[in-house]
């Protein structure tokens, strides 16, 4: 398992992002307002 995978696997990136920026669910995906 390379370095990426373990942290794919440990890490729930949605949860993560949330702490920075609003997402809503769209569909299977998620998406978030544009910061430009």
């Amino acid at each position: 398992m390379s370095v990426v995978d373990d942290i794919k696997a440990r890490l729930d990136i949605v949860a993560y992002i949330q702490q920075y920026t609003p997402l809503k669910k769209a569909g299977r995906n998620y998406k978030a307002p544009c910061p430009f």
